[in-house]
């Protein structure tokens, strides 16, 4: 190819817009779903000036980027083409996200093991019974009020 083309910088590109309107061509592969995006990105490259360009990506569907997501890419300032750099981005690579969740999860789980009794669930803002009175006086607590009763 004699260096035509090359994609000459490393770059990050900021996403304007994403739409997979125009593409109704989707593939499902592996049991997900993939879509043709259209973008038009803003591009950065290292020791060159910014340009604006359209390309477009496939993502799978419930994977792609939103408006104003930073992107590390290849790029030729001079040609204005650009190449995303996604397969090692675990918010479009399906494998890492879902790894990346499990180890979220697995470290929630072990915080969660590790609390003493009584502690809320992550996220909850469930009320908690009040201490018990120790003496049997017949007071419930009735969870759906968050009220002792009588």
């Amino acid at each position: 190819m004699f260096g035509f083309g090359k994609l000459t910088h490393d770059a990050v590109v900021t996403v304007v817009s994403c739409s997979d309107a125009n593409n109704a061509f989707v593939v499902k592969s592996g049991g997900m779903t993939r879509c043709e995006y259209a973008m038009v990105v803003d591009v950065y490259p290292n020791g060159a000036p910014p340009f604006r360009t359209e390309i477009n990506h496939w993502f799978a569907r419930f994977y792609s980027p939103r408006v104003g997501d930073q992107i590390r890419a290849r790029c030729n300032p001079e040609k204005g083409k650009v190449n995303l750099e996604v397969d090692d981005d675990p918010r479009y690579n399906v494998a890492l996200n879902q790894s990346v969740q499990h180890n979220e999860q697995e470290a929630q789980r072990q915080a969660d093991l590790a609390a003493p009794p009584g502690t809320p669930p992550a996220g909850s803002a469930r009320r908690q019974p009040p201490p018990p009175t120790g003496g049997g006086n017949g007071q419930r607590f009735d969870p759906r009020s968050g009220e002792r009763q009588f």
